[in-house]
């Protein structure tokens, strides 16, 4: 029997395997890779318990089988277990702060205290609705000037003057007035607003909230939507933050930051699940961490780097808030 459930175990590990290294060609393969951290301390389980109860011929292919799981997410989980804040370089200070708040929190109240805790200059929120849709107002006395777009409940306060925003589709419709047919494209939830900074300079913060990526072609139609309106904004200088649903080492983000053309400084932050989405669903919080997968992300134009970039608490929300810090660095000039 044991002899049996250890082949069964092996088995289990080299269909995962393969579907692992089979995301880069084949979209559904690609699902397995964003549960990357669950699935490969399900693959180290089963290993072990193979070696302990399987037969000699069989204890050595179990923990092969577990690396190839692991391998594609190695390379990221080292970078976030080395990852050290540095000491901030010559430039101009922003710290960004981009939370999915979702509409059946639990705590708004609890959720604004704690954003506000976090002391950020620019707020970037997602899914402010349903019982979420408080915590926008309950943050005006802290971040007094907002942009957002009602229909897509994405909004972005802050306490530094707000130049220009607006709904990222809708307003990128409106610029190419006059210049003939726009291209079809599937917008994301998103808003924009270009904030100027303490010492005058600007800088464009997008929150975005893309879809699922099951299906993935949805989530590809709107990524390459994305990818297309930004272009649309200085890139040197250009934020996006927001819930991408797509978590490393998946192939899916991988394409966000092909196309995007940014620097992802969110390596190794699991953020989904927080603890609050199982005092909904079974009505008694965890009593310890539960994130297993990073689906919220900062990506930065290469005028901006990121010197330090945490988690923050759990808010009521299935999603933990991300802060990054930010320095932005002078314009380049040609000598």
């Amino acid at each position: 029997m044991r002899s049996f459930l250890a082949f069964t175990a092996t088995l289990g590990l080299g269909v995962l395997a393969a579907l692992m290294w089979l995301a880069p060609v084949w979209n559904y393969a690609d699902l397995f890779r964003q549960f990357w951290a669950p699935l490969t301390l399900a693959a180290i389980l089963a290993a072990l318990a193979v070696v302990i109860f399987g037969r000699k011929r069989q204890r050595w292919g179990a923990p092969l089988l577990a690396l190839l799981i692991a391998a594609p997410g190695l390379p990221e989980t080292v970078v976030s277990l080395t990852d050290i804040p540095l000491t901030p370089p010559a430039g101009t200070p922003v710290t960004v702060v981009t939370h999915n708040l979702w509409g059946r929190n639990a705590t708004p109240e609890a959720a604004t205290e704690r954003i506000i805790e976090m002391n950020g200059d620019i707020v970037a929120l997602q899914e402010a609705f349903g019982t979420a849709w408080v915590v926008p107002e309950l943050l005006e006395e802290t971040y007094p000037n907002r942009a957002d777009c009602d229909r897509y409940a994405s909004v972005i306060v802050t306490r530094l003057p707000i130049v220009e925003s607006g709904c990222l589709d809708w307003w990128w419709w409106r610029s190419l007035e006059g210049q003939g047919e726009a291209p079809f494209f599937h917008a994301p939830p998103a808003s924009w607003a270009t904030i100027r900074l303490r010492d005058g300079r600007e800088v464009t913060v997008v929150s975005v909230h893309m879809t699922w990526p099951d299906p993935l072609a949805h989530q590809d139609e709107q990524r390459e939507g994305l990818a297309f309106m930004l272009q649309a904004f200085a890139q040197d200088s250009l934020i996006v933050v927001g819930d991408f649903n797509s978590a490393a080492p998946s192939q899916a983000l991988a394409r966000f930051e092909r196309d995007l053309g940014l620097e992802r400084i969110t390596r190794g932050r699991a953020t989904w699940p927080s603890e609050s989405l199982w005092a909904n669903r079974a009505g008694t919080p965890s009593p310890i961490p539960t994130m297993m997968t990073g689906i919220d992300h900062v990506f930065v134009g290469e005028r901006l780097m990121g010197w330090s970039v945490q988690t923050g608490p759990d808010t009521g929300s299935d999603h933990r808030p991300v802060e990054a810090r930010l320095i932005l660095f002078p314009e380049r000039t040609d000598d």
